[in-house]
Protein backbone atom coordinates (compact mmCIF):
# COMPACT_ATOMS: atom_id res chain seq x y z
CA UNK A 1 0.00 0.00 0.00
CA UNK A 2 1.20 3.47 -0.88
CA UNK A 3 -0.25 6.62 0.67
CA UNK A 4 -0.24 9.86 -1.31
CA UNK A 5 -1.13 13.09 0.48
CA UNK A 6 -2.46 15.87 -1.76
CA UNK A 7 -1.67 19.41 -0.56
CA UNK A 8 -3.83 21.91 -2.52
CA UNK A 9 -2.67 25.54 -2.48
CA UNK A 10 -3.80 28.71 -4.23
CA UNK A 11 -2.29 32.21 -4.30
CA UNK A 12 -3.54 35.66 -3.44
CA UNK A 13 -3.62 36.48 -7.16
CA UNK A 14 -5.01 33.05 -8.20
CA UNK A 15 -7.75 32.17 -5.72
CA UNK A 16 -9.72 28.95 -6.07
CA UNK A 17 -13.11 27.98 -4.65
CA UNK A 18 -13.36 24.57 -6.30
CA UNK A 19 -12.70 21.11 -4.88
CA UNK A 20 -9.14 20.02 -5.82
CA UNK A 21 -10.21 16.38 -5.91
CA UNK A 22 -12.77 17.25 -8.57
CA UNK A 23 -10.31 19.49 -10.44
CA UNK A 24 -7.71 16.75 -10.61
CA UNK A 25 -9.97 13.72 -10.78
CA UNK A 26 -8.88 12.81 -14.32
CA UNK A 27 -5.20 12.71 -13.47
CA UNK A 28 -5.50 11.15 -10.01
CA UNK A 29 -7.96 8.41 -10.97
CA UNK A 30 -6.00 7.47 -14.11
CA UNK A 31 -2.71 7.34 -12.20
CA UNK A 32 -4.20 5.25 -9.39
CA UNK A 33 -5.90 2.80 -11.75
CA UNK A 34 -2.86 2.43 -14.00
CA UNK A 35 -0.25 1.73 -11.35
CA UNK A 36 -2.48 -0.53 -9.29
CA UNK A 37 -3.06 -2.68 -12.39
CA UNK A 38 0.66 -2.86 -13.18
CA UNK A 39 0.98 -4.92 -10.00
CA UNK A 40 0.14 -8.61 -9.66
CA UNK A 41 0.38 -8.64 -5.85
CA UNK A 42 -2.58 -6.48 -4.84
CA UNK A 43 -0.84 -3.11 -4.63
CA UNK A 44 -3.13 -0.32 -3.37
CA UNK A 45 -2.65 3.43 -3.77
CA UNK A 46 -4.55 5.53 -1.24
CA UNK A 47 -4.98 9.21 -2.09
CA UNK A 48 -5.83 11.64 0.72
CA UNK A 49 -6.71 15.29 0.21
CA UNK A 50 -8.43 18.31 1.73
CA UNK A 51 -11.46 19.43 -0.27
CA UNK A 52 -10.40 23.09 -0.50
CA UNK A 53 -7.29 24.97 -1.57
CA UNK A 54 -5.25 26.70 1.13
CA UNK A 55 -4.56 30.25 -0.03
CA UNK A 56 -0.94 31.27 0.40
CA UNK A 57 -0.07 34.82 1.46
CA UNK A 58 1.82 35.94 -1.65
CA UNK A 59 1.42 36.04 -5.44
CA UNK A 60 2.42 33.00 -7.48
CA UNK A 61 5.39 34.73 -9.14
CA UNK A 62 6.86 35.73 -5.78
CA UNK A 63 7.70 32.05 -5.17
CA UNK A 64 9.94 32.06 -8.28
CA UNK A 65 8.68 28.81 -9.81
CA UNK A 66 8.63 29.94 -13.44
CA UNK A 67 11.77 28.07 -14.53
CA UNK A 68 11.03 25.37 -17.08
CA UNK A 69 12.31 21.83 -17.26
CA UNK A 70 15.16 23.07 -19.46
CA UNK A 71 16.32 25.75 -17.01
CA UNK A 72 15.21 24.00 -13.89
CA UNK A 73 15.90 25.64 -10.51
CA UNK A 74 15.33 22.72 -8.17
CA UNK A 75 16.08 24.61 -4.95
CA UNK A 76 13.22 27.06 -5.54
CA UNK A 77 10.74 24.22 -5.99
CA UNK A 78 12.07 22.37 -2.96
CA UNK A 79 11.77 25.47 -0.78
CA UNK A 80 8.22 26.04 -1.99
CA UNK A 81 7.10 22.50 -1.19
CA UNK A 82 8.79 22.74 2.21
CA UNK A 83 6.83 25.92 2.90
CA UNK A 84 3.55 24.28 1.84
CA UNK A 85 4.17 21.35 4.17
CA UNK A 86 4.68 23.74 7.11
CA UNK A 87 1.36 25.42 6.27
CA UNK A 88 -0.41 22.07 6.58
CA UNK A 89 1.60 20.67 9.48
CA UNK A 90 -0.99 21.42 12.16
CA UNK A 91 -3.93 20.18 10.07
CA UNK A 92 -2.72 16.94 8.52
CA UNK A 93 -1.36 13.80 10.10
CA UNK A 94 1.53 12.73 7.87
CA UNK A 95 1.86 9.28 9.46
CA UNK A 96 2.50 6.57 6.83
CA UNK A 97 2.55 9.13 4.00
CA UNK A 98 4.92 7.99 1.25
CA UNK A 99 4.65 11.06 -0.95
CA UNK A 100 3.11 14.53 -1.01
CA UNK A 101 1.70 16.12 -4.14
CA UNK A 102 1.27 19.88 -4.17
CA UNK A 103 -1.53 20.83 -6.56
CA UNK A 104 -2.33 24.37 -7.67
CA UNK A 105 -5.45 25.92 -9.25
CA UNK A 106 -6.09 24.81 -12.82
CA UNK A 107 -5.92 28.45 -13.88
CA UNK A 108 -2.19 28.56 -13.06
CA UNK A 109 -0.19 28.94 -16.30
CA UNK A 110 3.16 27.55 -17.37
CA UNK A 111 4.54 31.10 -17.17
CA UNK A 112 3.77 31.05 -13.45
CA UNK A 113 4.81 27.47 -12.61
CA UNK A 114 7.10 26.33 -15.36
CA UNK A 115 7.22 22.57 -15.02
CA UNK A 116 5.84 19.50 -13.35
CA UNK A 117 8.34 18.40 -10.71
CA UNK A 118 9.11 15.02 -9.18
CA UNK A 119 11.90 14.83 -6.60
CA UNK A 120 12.98 11.58 -4.96
CA UNK A 121 16.37 12.92 -3.81
CA UNK A 122 15.28 15.10 -0.89
CA UNK A 123 13.29 14.54 2.26
CA UNK A 124 11.00 16.53 4.53
CA UNK A 125 10.73 16.09 8.29
CA UNK A 126 7.23 16.40 9.73
CA UNK A 127 5.89 15.94 13.24
CA UNK A 128 4.96 12.36 12.34
CA UNK A 129 8.07 11.35 10.43
CA UNK A 130 10.07 11.78 7.24
CA UNK A 131 8.59 12.07 3.72
CA UNK A 132 10.97 11.07 0.93
CA UNK A 133 9.10 11.95 -2.28
CA UNK A 134 7.20 14.91 -3.62
CA UNK A 135 5.45 15.97 -6.80
CA UNK A 136 4.27 19.44 -7.83
CA UNK A 137 1.81 20.00 -10.66
CA UNK A 138 2.81 22.49 -13.35
CA UNK A 139 3.33 22.86 -17.11
CA UNK A 140 0.08 24.74 -17.76
CA UNK A 141 -2.76 22.66 -19.19
CA UNK A 142 -0.72 19.45 -18.81
CA UNK A 143 -1.01 19.44 -15.05
CA UNK A 144 -4.28 17.50 -15.06
CA UNK A 145 -3.45 15.26 -18.00
CA UNK A 146 -3.63 11.52 -17.47
CA UNK A 147 -0.23 11.07 -19.16
CA UNK A 148 1.42 13.53 -16.79
CA UNK A 149 0.10 11.83 -13.66
CA UNK A 150 0.91 8.32 -14.88
CA UNK A 151 4.38 9.17 -16.16
CA UNK A 152 5.43 11.41 -13.28
CA UNK A 153 4.26 8.93 -10.65
CA UNK A 154 6.47 6.39 -12.43
CA UNK A 155 9.40 8.67 -11.58
CA UNK A 156 8.22 8.83 -7.97
CA UNK A 157 8.42 5.03 -7.92
CA UNK A 158 12.04 5.27 -9.06
CA UNK A 159 11.76 4.67 -12.81
CA UNK A 160 13.83 6.74 -15.22
CA UNK A 161 12.96 8.36 -18.54
CA UNK A 162 13.69 5.94 -21.36
CA UNK A 163 14.41 8.31 -24.21
CA UNK A 164 17.18 10.34 -25.81
CA UNK A 165 17.79 13.84 -24.42
CA UNK A 166 20.39 16.00 -26.16
CA UNK A 167 23.31 16.70 -23.79
CA UNK A 168 23.61 20.34 -24.93
CA UNK A 169 20.03 21.34 -25.77
CA UNK A 170 17.63 19.46 -23.47
CA UNK A 171 14.62 20.62 -25.50
CA UNK A 172 15.74 18.16 -28.19
CA UNK A 173 14.24 14.82 -27.19
CA UNK A 174 13.15 11.73 -29.12
CA UNK A 175 12.23 8.09 -28.61
CA UNK A 176 15.17 5.78 -28.15
CA UNK A 177 15.32 2.04 -27.83
CA UNK A 178 11.73 1.21 -26.84
CA UNK A 179 9.44 3.09 -29.20
CA UNK A 180 5.78 2.62 -28.26
CA UNK A 181 6.36 -0.04 -25.65
CA UNK A 182 6.73 1.73 -22.31
CA UNK A 183 4.97 4.64 -20.63
CA UNK A 184 8.27 6.03 -19.32
CA UNK A 185 9.68 6.41 -22.79
CA UNK A 186 7.07 6.56 -25.52
CA UNK A 187 4.98 9.56 -24.59
CA UNK A 188 1.75 7.56 -24.73
CA UNK A 189 -0.56 7.46 -21.70
CA UNK A 190 -1.49 3.83 -22.08
CA UNK A 191 1.33 1.31 -22.66
CA UNK A 192 1.84 -1.46 -20.16
CA UNK A 193 5.00 -1.12 -18.08
CA UNK A 194 7.94 -3.31 -19.08
CA UNK A 195 8.54 -6.61 -17.33
CA UNK A 196 11.97 -5.30 -16.27
CA UNK A 197 10.42 -2.23 -14.62
CA UNK A 198 7.92 -4.38 -12.73
CA UNK A 199 10.80 -6.60 -11.64
CA UNK A 200 12.56 -3.51 -10.22
CA UNK A 201 9.36 -2.30 -8.54
CA UNK A 202 8.78 -5.73 -6.94
CA UNK A 203 5.16 -5.93 -8.17
CA UNK A 204 5.42 -9.35 -9.82
CA UNK A 205 3.93 -12.41 -8.18
CA UNK A 206 6.20 -15.37 -7.32
CA UNK A 207 7.28 -17.33 -10.41
CA UNK A 208 6.21 -14.61 -12.89
CA UNK A 209 9.79 -13.99 -14.00
CA UNK A 210 12.40 -16.66 -14.64
CA UNK A 211 16.16 -16.15 -14.67
CA UNK A 212 17.97 -18.14 -17.36
CA UNK A 213 21.58 -18.47 -16.25
CA UNK A 214 22.75 -21.89 -17.45
CA UNK A 215 23.89 -22.82 -20.99
CA UNK A 216 21.71 -25.14 -23.01
CA UNK A 217 18.29 -24.96 -24.62
CA UNK A 218 14.90 -24.60 -22.93
CA UNK A 219 11.36 -23.66 -23.93
CA UNK A 220 8.97 -21.49 -21.93
CA UNK A 221 5.32 -20.47 -22.22
CA UNK A 222 5.03 -16.77 -21.39
CA UNK A 223 1.63 -15.11 -20.98
CA UNK A 224 0.83 -11.64 -22.36
CA UNK A 225 1.99 -8.94 -19.98
CA UNK A 226 -1.45 -7.29 -19.87
CA UNK A 227 -3.22 -10.55 -18.95
CA UNK A 228 -4.43 -10.63 -15.34
CA UNK A 229 -3.00 -13.89 -14.05
CA UNK A 230 -0.11 -15.07 -11.88
CA UNK A 231 1.58 -17.28 -14.48
CA UNK A 232 5.01 -16.78 -16.09
CA UNK A 233 5.28 -13.32 -17.70
CA UNK A 234 8.81 -13.32 -19.01
CA UNK A 235 12.46 -14.27 -18.91
CA UNK A 236 15.62 -12.44 -17.89
CA UNK A 237 19.01 -13.66 -19.14
CA UNK A 238 21.97 -12.06 -17.32
CA UNK A 239 24.81 -11.31 -19.77
CA UNK A 240 27.13 -9.47 -17.37
CA UNK A 241 27.26 -7.74 -14.00
CA UNK A 242 25.19 -4.83 -15.33
CA UNK A 243 23.57 -6.23 -18.47
CA UNK A 244 20.78 -8.61 -19.39
CA UNK A 245 18.34 -9.69 -22.07
CA UNK A 246 14.64 -9.52 -21.21
CA UNK A 247 11.83 -11.37 -23.03
CA UNK A 248 8.10 -10.64 -22.69
CA UNK A 249 4.84 -11.13 -24.61
CA UNK A 250 2.71 -8.18 -25.75
CA UNK A 251 -0.91 -8.24 -27.02
CA UNK A 252 -3.48 -5.60 -27.94
CA UNK A 253 -5.56 -5.40 -24.77
CA UNK A 254 -5.34 -3.89 -21.30
CA UNK A 255 -3.26 -0.74 -21.46
CA UNK A 256 -1.68 -2.15 -24.63
CA UNK A 257 -5.01 -1.99 -26.49
CA UNK A 258 -3.67 0.64 -28.91
CA UNK A 259 -1.15 -1.86 -30.33
CA UNK A 260 -1.78 -2.86 -33.93
CA UNK A 261 -1.40 -6.47 -35.18
CA UNK A 262 2.13 -5.75 -36.38
CA UNK A 263 3.11 -4.43 -32.93
CA UNK A 264 2.11 -7.65 -31.17
CA UNK A 265 4.37 -10.57 -30.37
CA UNK A 266 7.49 -11.33 -28.35
CA UNK A 267 9.46 -8.29 -27.26
CA UNK A 268 13.18 -8.91 -26.73
CA UNK A 269 15.34 -6.11 -25.37
CA UNK A 270 18.68 -5.49 -23.72
CA UNK A 271 19.16 -3.86 -20.32
CA UNK A 272 22.32 -1.95 -19.39
CA UNK A 273 22.07 -0.36 -15.95
CA UNK A 274 25.29 1.63 -16.51
CA UNK A 275 23.64 3.90 -19.06
CA UNK A 276 23.11 7.32 -17.45
CA UNK A 277 20.08 9.57 -17.46
CA UNK A 278 19.30 11.20 -20.85
CA UNK A 279 19.73 7.88 -22.68
CA UNK A 280 17.54 4.76 -22.64
CA UNK A 281 18.96 1.86 -20.61
CA UNK A 282 16.79 -0.52 -22.65
CA UNK A 283 17.13 -1.28 -26.35
CA UNK A 284 14.82 -3.53 -28.37
CA UNK A 285 16.60 -6.29 -30.30
CA UNK A 286 14.77 -6.07 -33.61
CA UNK A 287 14.55 -8.83 -36.24
CA UNK A 288 16.36 -8.18 -39.52
CA UNK A 289 13.08 -7.39 -41.33
CA UNK A 290 12.38 -4.41 -39.03
CA UNK A 291 12.58 -0.95 -40.64
CA UNK A 292 11.01 1.26 -37.94
CA UNK A 293 13.92 2.10 -35.65
CA UNK A 294 12.19 5.11 -34.05
CA UNK A 295 8.90 3.69 -32.70
CA UNK A 296 9.79 -0.03 -33.20
CA UNK A 297 6.26 -0.82 -34.36
CA UNK A 298 7.51 -3.79 -36.41
CA UNK A 299 10.00 -5.24 -33.94
CA UNK A 300 8.06 -7.81 -31.91
CA UNK A 301 8.92 -11.36 -32.95
CA UNK A 302 6.31 -13.47 -34.76
CA UNK A 303 6.00 -17.24 -35.13
CA UNK A 304 9.27 -18.94 -36.15
CA UNK A 305 11.25 -15.69 -35.97
CA UNK A 306 14.40 -15.38 -33.88
CA UNK A 307 17.07 -12.93 -32.78
CA UNK A 308 20.56 -13.61 -31.48
CA UNK A 309 22.43 -11.38 -29.05
CA UNK A 310 25.28 -11.87 -26.59
CA UNK A 311 25.57 -15.55 -27.43
CA UNK A 312 21.87 -16.28 -26.85
CA UNK A 313 19.28 -17.15 -29.50
CA UNK A 314 15.58 -16.51 -28.81
CA UNK A 315 13.01 -18.14 -31.11
CA UNK A 316 9.20 -18.03 -31.11
CA UNK A 317 8.01 -21.63 -31.59
CA UNK A 318 4.29 -21.25 -30.79
CA UNK A 319 1.98 -18.23 -30.63
CA UNK A 320 -1.70 -17.48 -30.08
CA UNK A 321 -4.19 -15.80 -27.76
CA UNK A 322 -2.58 -17.82 -24.96
CA UNK A 323 0.68 -15.90 -25.39
CA UNK A 324 3.92 -17.26 -26.80
CA UNK A 325 6.23 -20.24 -26.38
CA UNK A 326 9.85 -19.20 -26.79
CA UNK A 327 12.95 -21.33 -27.13
CA UNK A 328 16.08 -19.97 -25.49
CA UNK A 329 19.46 -21.47 -26.34
CA UNK A 330 23.11 -20.61 -25.77
CA UNK A 331 24.95 -20.48 -29.08
CA UNK A 332 28.58 -19.90 -30.00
Amino acid sequence: KSVIQILPVSFNDIPASTNPLADYDNGISTMKGFWERQSFIGTEIEVRSPTTYKELPKSVLSYELSSSLFGFQSQKYFEFVSFVITQYENEINFSNVDMVVVVVPLATTDKQIGTWVVDTQRSFTTNEGVIYNYMLTGSGDAKNGSLAWVHEYGHALGLTDMRFVDSINSSIQRPEGLGVFDVMGSGFAAPETLLWSRFLLNVLAPNQVLCISQPGASSHWIRPLAQRDTELKGLIIPTGAYTAITIESRRSYGYDSFLSPRDQGVLVYTVDTRIPYKRSPMQIIAPSRSVDREWYTDSALKLNESVTFGGWKITVVETGDFGDVVKVEKVG
